[in-house]
């Protein structure tokens, strides 16, 4: 009898990334011939003629891994001296998401707020159709993310921190998802100890020389950079303007 039933899956979207599809009979079994069945996949780009799917596959499903263009597929059933093609089916494959890129590291002083985070325009996925959805993800390890409430748009503002802070952006289009590498903001503990030896109050003859002896607190001179102190001594004579 006639083969019946050789009804593969419908259409279906993929992104160029995403090595896990399997195309599969529809529903139910097929039917006819003599009851013993060899498959082949076949496969056509869109302007393409049609060819083997990669290998000749005998099993009744197929895996095709990583799709780089949109792909027609089809099916041939043999059995005994009959043999039927199923129906078309199309995989649109989307491009990867790519340039999905944000601002470059900061440091600030404890309790500072760093500069906003910038980010670029991503493409791939849908985004010639659709606008890109933005999640902001925050982390202090770089390891356990969460994500930033209300954090959906291209660039975030992060606000006042009191501890270094990792950010990274996901950006999802179509069927395409994409993480950004980490930002890190830096927070440096505020400077203590700054001390200058001669107290807070010293008396010197008028023209004479006066040395402000400031190294009794260098070494136990803590926050900020400790690499790399930067001192500027600044007078006054009423003690408002320096």
């Amino acid at each position: 009898p006639v083969i019946t039933n050789n009804i593969v899956a419908r259409d279906t979207i993929i992104c160029m990334d995403d090595s896990d599809l399997s195309l599969t009979q529809l529903s139910g079994n097929v039917d006819g011939g003599n009851g013993i069945y060899q498959y082949f996949w076949e496969s056509k780009l869109q302007a393409g003629s049609w060819q083997a799917a990669g290998k000749v596959d005998t099993l009744s499903d197929y895996e095709p891994g990583y799709i780089e263009d949109t792909t027609l597929y089809r099916r041939l059933i043999i059995s005994g001296a009959c043999e039927y093609y199923s129906n078309e089916i199309e995989v649109i494959v989307q491009d990867s998401i790519m340039n999905n890129l944000i601002a470059d590291h900061d440091t600030i002083c404890m309790d500072g707020i760093p500069a906003p985070i910038t980010g670029t325009v991503p493409t791939g996925g849908d985004i010639k159709i659709t606008p890109p959805e933005y999640q902001w993800k925050i982390s202090l390890n770089n390891t356990a993310w969460a994500p930033v409430p209300g954090a959906n748009q291209m660039g975030y503002s992060p606000p006042a921190l009191s501890d270094t802070t990792y950010y990274r952006r996901e950006v999802t289009s179509g069927k395409c998802f994409h993480i950004s590498d980490p930002v890190v903001m830096i927070v440096q503990n505020p400077i203590s100890n700054n001390i200058i030896k001669n107290g807070s109050d010293d008396e010197t003859c008028y023209e004479t020389a006066l040395d402000l002896d400031g190294s009794v607190g260098i070494a136990e001179m803590t926050g900020g950079d400790k690499e790399d102190y930067i001192y500027e001594c600044q007078k006054s004579v009423n003690d408002q303007d320096w």
